[in-house]
């Protein structure tokens, strides 16, 4: 009986953690939304340290205090120390917490590259957050919050919708991209391309998928394959010359 008790009183104490882990990476989140993964990994840690040194602190307290209880037969025995102040089971929730905590702010981000195709430089306003300056005829790679996303520039609001996908968003449609696809073929484990493909296509969306393995550049000569493979398919993105 006192087994299963003292399991479930591990069990709710997860549940706990786990609980207040993801409302703080929510809090995170939505007052940082363009923090970076090691700056969130951090601050994770400072809150995993702190709450390490909170129980040290208060097993020694049980340990100094020497609590003594009698039992019913007249018998005495030394209180024992709570399960939650015992070692093993902190760093197992503090393992455990590390882990749900990463696997939940890379869960709830997602990729964006903004391009600039204006031969000035672009302020975007990202969620009436975070600003972001996009210097002329080039672009900027950052990480977003999955859902609805707004986006200010050139005085003008928009509002897209992001999934765990990719995206790129080609500001006022400025600038005319060419999607196509290079063929590599399987050589001592490396792949070299072969040819691109003949069945181009044409896109000048503002805002899309990007699915590409190259991104506005030209593909590698080589690249590590699977060596079972007898070719692959890379899909590439280029802009096309104004």
């Amino acid at each position: 009986m006192f087994s299963i008790l003292k399991n479930l009183h591990l069990f709710f104490v997860s549940v706990i953690a786990i609980i207040f882990t993801l409302f703080l990476n929510y809090v995170i989140l939505y007052f940082f939304p363009e923090i970076k993964f090691y700056q969130y990994f951090l601050l994770l840690l400072l809150y995993l340290f702190s709450i390490l040194g909170f129980t040290y602190k208060k097993r020694q307290e049980v340990i100094n205090n020497k609590i003594i209880i009698e039992k019913e037969d007249g018998q005495y025995f030394m209180y024992q120390i709570p399960s939650i102040l015992n070692y093993k089971f902190t760093i197992v929730i503090f393992i455990f917490t590390l882990f749900v905590g990463c696997l939940s702010f890379t869960s709830n981000k997602t990729e964006l590259i903004i391009d600039n195709g204006y031969s000035k430089n672009i302020e975007v306003v990202i969620n009436h957050k975070d600003t972001i300056i996009v210097k002329a005829n080039s672009f900027e790679k950052i990480d977003i919050i999955r859902g609805p996303l707004n986006l200010v520039y050139n005085q003008k609001s928009h509002n897209f919708n992001t999934s765990s996908q990719k995206y790129i968003l080609n500001i006022d449609s400025k600038n005319t991209y060419i999607s196509t696809n290079t063929l590599y073929t399987n050589e001592n484990q490396k792949t070299i391309p072969k040819q691109y493909d003949t069945n181009a296509t044409i896109i000048n969306s503002e805002f899309f998928l990007n699915d590409f393995y190259f991104v506005f550049t030209d593909p590698d000569d080589q690249i590590f394959s699977d060596k079972h493979k007898d070719y692959e398919v890379k899909k590439v993105l280029l802009r096309l010359k104004k």
